[in-house]
C-alpha cells in the first residue's frame, strides 16, 4: 500500500511541472499574438474556450451513458 503511494507521489513530481508549465506557455502565446493580430485573437480565444467547455460536456455525457 505505501508503495503504491510513493509511485502517486513520484508520478506527480515528475509530471506535475507540466500543469503550470502548460498554463504559462498558454499566457505567453496568447500575449504573442495579441500583440501580432491584435483584438482579433479574442475570437480565436473566446471560441477556444468555447469548444473547451463544449468538448467536457460531452464528455460527461458520454461517461453518464457508458
Amino acid at each position: 500500500m505505501l508503495t503504491n503511494d510513493v509511485a502517486t507521489v513520484e508520478r506527480l513530481v515528475l509530471d506535475g511541472h507540466f500543469l503550470w508549465l502548460g498554463l504559462l506557455e498558454t499566457v505567453v502565446v496568447l500575449a504573442i499574438l495579441w500583440s501580432r493580430v491584435g483584438v482579433t485573437i479574442l475570437l480565436a480565444i473566446i471560441y477556444t474556450c468555447f469548444v473547451l467547455i463544449l468538448q467536457m460536456i460531452c464528455a460527461k455525457v458520454i461517461q453518464l451513458i457508458w
